[in-house]
């Protein structure tokens, strides 16, 4: 079998969302993705866990593909959107992306 380089910050990408259990998924860079901390209290609604999640905040405009549930309204675009960087959609890269952000 061969086993490929493990992939630095540089060229990881991730899946996020605004709720780490469902919605609309999107691809950024993870470089991209700045503010990372751990919490409770979801992106967008502010819909509370009963778990701690990974989460950051990416410009609203600046996924690589797919799109996150957003609307704009709070001000005109580009801005920063809070995202879950769920584990479940990230598993390969988990342990890079958790090192690379010190977590």
């Amino acid at each position: 079998m061969i086993q490929s380089e493990p992939k630095s910050e540089s060229d990881l990408t991730v899946c996020v969302r605004r709720h780490p259990s469902g919605g609309p998924t999107a691809v950024y860079r993870f470089s991209d993705i700045d503010g990372f901390h751990r919490g409770r209290v979801s992106g967008g609604v502010g819909r509370e866990m009963s778990h701690d999640a990974l989460f950051g905040y990416v410009m609203c405009d600046g996924a690589v593909s797919g799109e996150v549930a957003h609307s704009c309204r709070h001000g005109p675009a580009p801005h920063q959107i809070k995202v879950c960087i769920p584990k479940t959609c990230n598993k390969e890269d988990w342990k890079v992306a958790l090192k690379a952000k010190g977590k």
